[in-house]
């Protein structure tokens, strides 16, 4: 009993989680100008600028497809304790921390392309 109580635990956070990173990759959607100025220089132009934003929107497109085909295997698998689910759960867990800081402090907006890589 006690282990079914622990997979529908581990079922809850994954579930959590996975609302918590969708929701950082909408904020960071919503607020990417603190992410694109800082890897620009300081005389940057307009110009610099939109091509960096439109890299960033792109990016976060991509990572949006990539938590949608997440969220198939979420609910295929919801209480399935495995690998995959395990370094799921991991992943998202990491992605939210870096999305968390890239929104608070403003990271360099090219750090999410290493997060989109490690979590797909």
């Amino acid at each position: 009993m006690l282990l079914l109580q622990s997979f529908l635990i581990f079922g809850s956070l994954r579930i959590i989680l996975f609302i918590l990173h969708t929701f950082m990759t909408f904020l960071l959607f919503w607020s990417p100008y603190d992410s694109v100025a800082v890897s620009l220089s300081s005389n940057f132009s307009t110009h610099d600028y939109v091509v960096s934003r439109k890299k960033l929107i792109s990016l976060i497109a991509f990572g949006f497809s990539m938590l949608s085909i997440n969220f198939i295997f979420l609910i295929a698998e919801i209480n399935l304790l495995s690998l995959r689910t395990v370094f799921n759960f991991t992943a998202d867990c990491i992605a939210t921390f870096f999305l968390i800081w890239m929104i608070i402090d403003g990271l360099d907006w090219r750090t999410y392309i290493y997060v989109v890589l490690f979590c797909t």
